[in-house]
């Protein structure tokens, strides 16, 4: 559960965080889509009943087809921008989500969801406490209210509610089946960038 922790919660977020101050955050939700075409690969060559059929095939080069695309809009010649690197983060961040659910279900298959975010949040918590001050020079904590009150926001609603129900579902529907639902985050995402943060929609 402590590696779980470090895989689902730590990397990831430190990844999408990082990815998040390069991209907007519509393209943000678009690239963490990509965490069931890896939950595909590789929960095929770990669980069992959860094999790649013809037509996940076809899902995920479609898929990947597509996270091409956004990616080609940001190769120059000779170049890498801080965009590209911000999207192979928040890529980076999905990849971890898909081997943490992977894993969740082969190894911590009949524990109760509630003990594995407690074990897993409350270990992932303490590294990153512990690993903020040495990564953030210098470590400063928000000054608005506005960013405290997104914080709660994030850590009751994205975090302390959303966790032990992903983890029921890895559980009971399987890695696959469970990471589609993230293919909802892509539509709000994109909406809310444009409504509220007015980014652009190509």
């Amino acid at each position: 559960m402590i590696l779980l922790g470090i895989t689902n919660v730590v990397l990831p977020f430190i990844l999408i965080s990082w990815g998040e101050t390069r991209i907007d955050s519509g393209l943000t939700g678009m690239l963490t889509a990509t965490m069931p075409l890896f939950t595909t690969l590789i929960s095929h060559r770990f669980i069992a009943n959860d094999r790649i059929t013809v037509p996940k095939t076809i899902g995920v080069v479609l898929g990947f087809s597509g996270i091409g695309i956004l990616f080609s809009r940001d190769l120059g010649p000779g170049t890498v921008s801080f965009n590209l690197l911000g999207q192979a983060a928040v890529i980076g961040g999905a990849l971890c989500y898909a081997s943490s659910s992977v894993y969740n279900r082969r190894f911590l298959h009949g524990q109760h969801p509630l003990a594995i975010t407690a074990y897993s949040l409350s270990s992932s918590a303490i590294i990153m406490w512990l690993l903020a001050p040495l990564v953030e020079a210098p470590f400063t904590l928000p000054r608005l209210p506005i960013t405290w009150l997104a914080t709660v926001w994030l850590a009751l609603m994205g975090t302390a509610l959303a966790y032990p129900l992903a983890f029921f579902l890895v559980h009971s529907w399987g890695p696959s089946r469970m990471s589609l639902v993230t293919y909802v985050i892509p539509v709000t995402a994109v909406a809310l960038g444009v409504i509220v943060l007015k980014e652009s929609l190509d």
